[in-house]
């Protein structure tokens, strides 16, 4: 199923991740935290990131579920390309390079990537305190990958990458955040800190 992302970040302290929490669990009683696990997949000459995109396994603990996302860069919003997997597919991808059938593999193939070639790079851990709002979905994250630990506020726009923006803004002006029209994404931040590494 493909869908298209509609969101804008920014980059925040420890400080103002605390502050944001506490603003949201005060202010919306129908937040929800959840922990996931992300798998960044591509080859040893990085053809996946090259071309500005992105594939990863998200996996939860506690939960068999686990999702096979191929994320394409695009002007007005990303596009995902997403499928669950069973274990037995999650196993066959992590231990043999072998992408099971479906939206995903024909993507990739559609790009040129040499789908046996394909291993994990890197993992990145995520807690991630969310609402569900008419419009959109405010997204506050701390992460940690490579013995880094940061942290984001997101909102996911249901109308549009300017209306995210908008939102974005407001956040900014009440909490004293810095916007930039290019805080790079989670996987950007993941893998230079693995260039760094190598």
């Amino acid at each position: 199923m493909s869908e298209k992302e509609l969101e804008e970040r920014v980059l925040i302290t420890k400080k103002q991740f605390l502050e944001l929490q506490k603003y949201i669990q005060e202010q919306y009683p129908d937040f929800v935290i959840t922990e996931q696990k992300n798998r960044y997949l591509d080859d040893d000459k990085f053809s996946i990131h090259n071309k500005k995109n992105m594939l990863r396994i998200r996996s939860f603990p506690h939960s068999n579920t686990r999702e096979l996302t191929y994320k394409v860069g695009g002007k007005d919003g990303d596009i995902e390309y997403s499928q669950v997997l069973t274990y037995y597919l999650f196993t066959q991808i992590t231990r043999f390079s072998r992408l099971p059938n479906g939206e995903v593999k024909e993507q990739l193939l559609k790009d040129g990537i040499n789908i046996k070639t394909l291993h994990t790079l890197t993992e990145l851990r995520t807690r991630r305190t969310e609402v569900k709002l008419n419009e959109y979905t405010i997204v506050l994250d701390a992460n940690l990958y490579n013995d880094i630990s940061d942290y984001n506020l997101e909102i996911e726009s249901k109308v549009s990458k300017i209306h995210a923006k908008k939102v974005i803004l407001d956040f900014c002006e009440q909490f004293g955040l810095q916007y930039k029209n290019d805080y790079p994404t989670k996987i950007r931040r993941v893998m230079e800190s693995l260039f760094k590494s190598i």
